[in-house]
């Protein structure tokens, strides 16, 4: 548990520090960028992380388990050629489609900009692909420090695109966008460099990369689509519902989940990689787990509430004077969004059980009813007209879904601790 700690305190270092920055950069961008031109930002980010499942075919994952250095590597660099082959596809496809001035639905409104989506899909496939490849190794400091990178140069950028508004309009709404890229662009290259050692050293047979498709095929076959479903539920207010409501609205709404939800996706990628790969040793050794998770569990969800309650009650007051007077509107979606995001810290932070123990196809079928939930509740929002309503909807059912996730992925940890219980009384 020692050794947990100290990997968690090394990840967290560049994740408070990134947030630091980031927390830094949106006291100012809020006061530069209008809420319309974050709503662009917003869809410009759901078609990216919807995009970028696909990219990989989440082969990454697959390089935590694999049981030899040889093996990890291999299937990294499957998880990179597919990733640069999605990545030049849809460069092809979205600029044909943007010259001929025929883009569907949301990206229709991006214009241009859809042109940044196949580079920063690229650059964010990769750095995953060389982040789990860190993970494997336990390289958790480099793994903050690039993280820390990213944001500085990504703030650095969107502050600089500032100063074009005066020339050049497109500054207004494409600012944010391309100053992600530029962040995601230092994160691949910083990776890259640090990580190639682990990759050079060896050496590709031929027929490796089709063996290790096939052995890893759980991964493009069931976590990629669950993935996949995942990702467009979570992204359907932006994707579908934006499409009948104001901009400014879902500007609002934006920047309410990036300071809810985003913390929550920290705090749930910190736990995967300090307890993914240790898990998933202990269970190929045959050892107990569940102790382990369950302090960890009991911990994090004690240290969260407090934090949730004073979100609730002072939202609006917060909003006001840290971003501004125009943003206080973000203090009813911040509290729709609450004590979903509540439930989902515990069952956020037990994703990777179902690659322990892959049970991924299982896994994929509670997503679609996730996906299935979320349309249902933003669809009466949609038909009453309310914006606010279709969130709550949306809150809802994404509360539902992940009472149920957190259990599934409970019940799967004390089975395989039922299991060695019962070797453990046979051996005896």
């Amino acid at each position: 548990m020692k050794r947990a700690l100290r990997d968690g305190a090394a990840l967290l270092s560049g994740q408070l520090w990134a947030q630091v920055i980031a927390f830094v950069g949106y006291l100012l961008l809020t006061r530069l960028y209008s809420p319309e031109a974050f709503g662009i930002y917003a869809i410009f980010c759901s078609y990216l992380e919807i995009l970028i499942i696909l990219s990989t075919c989440k082969y990454e994952m697959a390089t935590v388990v694999a049981p030899t250095d040889e093996e990890a590597a291999t299937v990294s660099r499957l998880a990179m050629r597919l990733n640069a082959g999605v990545s030049t596809l849809l460069l092809l496809i979205i600029g044909v489609l943007w010259w001929a001035d025929c883009l569907p639905g949301q990206t229709r409104t991006l214009g241009a900009l859809a042109l940044f989506i196949p580079p920063m899909v690229f650059f964010t496939g990769g750095g995953r692909v060389y982040s789990m490849l860190a993970n494997r190794y336990r390289r958790f400091q480099l793994m903050a420090s690039v993280e820390a990178g990213e944001a500085t140069a990504g703030l650095v950028a969107k502050l600089a695109a500032t100063l074009l508004r005066v020339r050049h309009a497109w500054a207004d709404v494409g600012g944010m966008p391309v100053g992600a890229v530029v962040g995601r662009m230092v994160s691949w290259l910083a990776y890259r460099v640090l990580c190639r050692k682990h990759l050079s050293r060896v050496p590709i047979k031929g027929g490796q990369l089709r063996t290790v498709a096939r052995t890893y095929r759980n991964f493009p076959l069931y976590s990629m689509p669950k993935e996949f479903v995942a990702g467009l539920s979570m992204n359907l207010p932006f994707l579908w519902v934006a499409l009948y409501f104001d901009r400014a609205e879902v500007g609002l709404l934006s920047l309410a989940l990036t300071f809810t939800l985003r913390p929550v996706g920290i705090v749930n990628t910190v736990a995967e990689r300090m307890l993914y790969v240790r898990m998933a040793e202990r269970v190929r050794c045959r050892q107990h787990v569940w102790p382990m998770l369950r302090r960890f569990l009991l911990a994090l969800m004690g240290c969260a509430l407090p934090l949730f309650v004073v979100g609730y009650c002072f939202a609006e007051p917060l909003f006001s004077f840290f971003f501004g007077g125009r943003w206080a509107g973000c203090a009813p979606y911040v509290r729709a969004v609450l004590p979903w995001l509540y439930l989902l810290v515990g069952s956020g932070s037990l994703l990777f059980v179902s690659s322990v123990f892959a049970t991924q196809k299982q896994e994929f079928i509670l997503f679609c009813m996730q996906l299935l939930l979320r349309a249902a509740g933003l669809w009466v929002g949609v038909r009453a007209g309310s914006f606010l309503l279709a969130v709550q909807g949306f809150a809802v059912g994404s509360g539902l879904m992940a009472v149920v996730l957190g259990g599934w992925y409970v019940a799967q940890v004390l089975r395989y601790e039922h299991s060695l219980s019962s070797t453990d009384a046979s051996t005896a």
